[in-house]
């Protein structure tokens, strides 16, 4: 497994450490390519502003979700998922935020529909990252203090989490691992979250099937087995249960 979050860090750690004192919402429009820094740095800063500012979060918002559907940039969508996921939290925008950031760790705009991609994924390939940022949003997002919408927030976060899972929907192995352990801190016991871990068994790749593993283990209090058939036994006595 790459290191994801150590790779992540080095990324952003010059934008964290300079910022744009005087970013404003304006900044977020000037979307020619080689001002992508200056889109970055708005998006930072005007998160921090925003922890102040209330009336600008429900626009910091929208623009966020606009940077993240259609900006070029890798950096200034990994920072606007950020903020999306930051508002989110502080319940500004919660169900339009967890959609937004649903389509970017999927990758379509709606799979059961069968629409175009999202237009980033034709840029270049560096939308795996986005992917995992927006999971890790996502997972934030299945606890927080209050927000309205809850419940279709929490369909935004299982739809999302159960199909990056898949090896059949996402070839890429590191956006599958920390979709296993996103499901994993969420904890499912019955339903499509915990039926998508005991699938992640049998994922080709070791290093899913470990976190999937660790997962379940985590949610059942022990070990039930080292083979799926053991897991899916698991899974429906535990339903059962529920009935």
């Amino acid at each position: 497994m790459r290191k994801v979050e150590a790779l992540l860090s080095l990324v952003l750690a010059p934008f964290l450490l300079s910022g744009c004192s005087s970013a404003t919402l304006a900044d977020l429009d000037r979307t020619e390519p080689e001002l992508a820094d200056t889109r970055f740095s708005a998006l930072l800063d005007l998160g921090k502003q925003a922890r102040k500012d209330p009336d600008l979060r429900a626009p910091l918002a929208a623009k966020a979700r606009e940077r993240l559907e259609k900006d070029s940039s890798v950096a200034v969508r990994l920072v606007a998922a950020r903020v999306i996921g930051d508002l989110a939290q502080k319940g500004t925008a919660a169900k339009e935020g967890a959609r937004a950031l649903e389509i970017a760790a999927i990758g379509t705009a709606s799979p059961t529909e069968g629409k175009d991609e999202v237009p980033w994924l034709r840029h270049e390939t560096g939308e795996f990252w986005v992917k995992i940022e927006a999971l890790q949003q996502l997972g934030g997002l299945w606890r927080p203090a209050s927000f309205e919408d809850r419940e279709e927030v929490h369909a935004a976060v299982l739809s999302a989490l159960t199909r990056a899972i898949r090896a059949d929907r996402e070839p890429e192995l590191d956006v599958r691992i920390h979709a296993a352990r996103e499901l994993g801190l969420i904890a499912p016991r019955k339903g499509e979250g915990l039926a998508a871990l005991v699938e992640a068994l049998e994922d080709p790749t070791p290093d899913v099937h470990h976190h999937a593993l660790r997962a379940l283990i985590a949610i059942a209090g022990s070990d039930r087995g080292p083979t799926h058939e053991d897991w899916v036994r698991w899974q429906r006595s535990v339903e059962g249960e529920e009935k």
